[in-house]
């Protein structure tokens, strides 16, 4: 096995160029998040189906807002054929939930029904234009269910899971029967 160690001066070379790129490209990168106002949902976790209440200060008065639901779209990568299963391939997708005006003190309150879709977490955004002014997190709870709930030996099942979620850890589920 072959070790490649850079010498002090070729270290201190490597450095400087890393260093100075940094700095040409620092002032491109984006800064941090500057959010307005503040922005809640109640409840923050439920099923899909929940009915969720969100609420907002702070913002423009008497101005026009887009709600805005953050989830994914997902498809499995399969060989040209079809045949053979390369994992799954997940992108982004904004959902518009509704609009909302806001009053002369830069409130309001309006509520959304949570999509149906994958669980987990989701940001709702609160968003002006192509701005995005605020976000809160929801919480989509994964629900299962058996039928039917008894029956002879013999009888089939079924098993329905809603609410999977798409990361890594959420996305796969396995079931065990012992009889």
């Amino acid at each position: 096995m072959s070790r490649h160690l850079l010498r002090p001066a070729a270290l201190a070379a490597a450095l400087l160029v890393l260093l100075c790129t940094f700095a040409a490209t620092a002032g491109a990168q984006p800064g941090p998040l500057r959010l307005t106002g503040r922005f809640s949902l109640s409840p923050d976790h439920g099923p899909a189906g929940t009915r969720v209440t969100a609420r907002a200060s702070g913002m423009p008065a008497n101005s026009d807002f887009t709600l805005v639901w953050m989830t994914v779209s997902g498809r499995w990568r399969l060989s040209p054929d079809g045949v053979e299963y390369h994992g799954r391939e997940y992108r982004p997708v904004e959902q518009p939930l509704l609009t909302v005006r806001s009053g002369a003190d830069g409130t309001f309150e309006t509520a959304f029904t949570v999509p149906e879709g994958f669980g987990f977490q989701h940001d709702v955004q609160v968003r002006q234009g192509g701005d995005l002014l605020n976000q809160a997190g929801f919480d989509v709870e994964m629900q299962v269910s058996v039928t039917p709930q008894s029956g002879p030996p013999g009888t089939q099942i079924t098993v329905e899971a809603r609410g999977i979620g798409w990361r890594l850890l959420q996305n796969s589920w396995l079931l065990s029967y012992d009889n």
